[in-house]
């Protein structure tokens, strides 16, 4: 195996905020799906969880994500996190934020980025929401936030200006369809097939297959999925 570690995925999916009164279409859906591929169906050992709406307040993400530093034993472990829900520019949105314009009501980019630092290995980002290629884009805030160290990995479904399109006829989010499309039919898996999937090989499946559904990039809402290699980009996190 490539790895002696073990892999910790947390993924999370929001569609009904706490302070909202409108269901969002897609993040619930996209969440579970991603977690039976990416986790449950995944030859990688690993420990999971999976937070949805209520489960994924402010306080539930961090403890999580410190759960998983505190259980990780080394450089060797690697953690894998999948967000789908509200975002914007350098923050995501937890279940219980109160829509002010806060810092401290937010997920922002730095506090993030303090959170994962305590664990000892690699930690990959997947974040599929509007504005999503802010989390590693290095602006605004010191010290460029995940950008700021190797050991991160940043997939995101948007660049900076950009929305998310969820497709009911697909049933998922466009970058969630292709991004589970490519583990599933194992089409991620670039020759020659090896069955373990990366980062970088989901990014360059997702980013062509995205270009084609939105008409070469001409359609009114297109976007376009984002990478932040860091040092561990080609690492694996998928193995069939």
């Amino acid at each position: 195996p490539l790895y002696g570690g073990i892999g910790y995925y947390i993924v999370i999916g929001i569609d009904d905020y706490l302070n909202e009164d409108h269901i969002l279409p897609g993040p619930v859906d996209d969440a579970k799906a991603v977690y039976k591929a990416l986790f449950e169906d995944n030859k990688l050992a690993g420990m999971g969880e999976l937070l949805i709406n209520g489960k994924a307040k402010k306080a539930d993400i961090k403890y999580w994500i410190e759960e998983a530093a505190y259980l990780a034993e080394g450089s060797e472990d690697y953690l894998v996190i999948y967000f789908s829900g509200n975002a914007g520019v350098n923050f995501l949105s937890h279940w219980d934020d109160n829509g002010e314009p806060d810092d401290s009501q937010v997920i922002s980019d730095i506090e993030l980025e303090e959170w994962l630092s305590e664990f000892p290995g690699q930690v990959t980002l997947i974040v599929d929401g509007a504005h999503s290629e802010t989390m590693a884009d290095g602006k605004l805030f010191e010290p460029f936030a995940l950008r700021g160290d190797t050991n991160y990995t940043v997939l995101a479904g948007a660049r900076d200006g950009q929305k998310v399109t969820h497709d009911p006829e697909l049933g998922h989010s466009v970058f969630t369809y292709w991004f589970l499309r490519g583990l599933t039919s194992r089409a991620a898996d670039s020759p020659p097939k090896d069955r373990d999937i990366t980062t970088k090989e989901l990014y360059e499946y997702t980013k062509a297959e995205m270009y084609r559904y939105f008409n070469n990039n001409t359609d009114g809402d297109y976007h376009v999925p984002y990478f932040f290699e860091g040092f561990y980009g080609d690492s694996v996190i998928y193995r069939y």
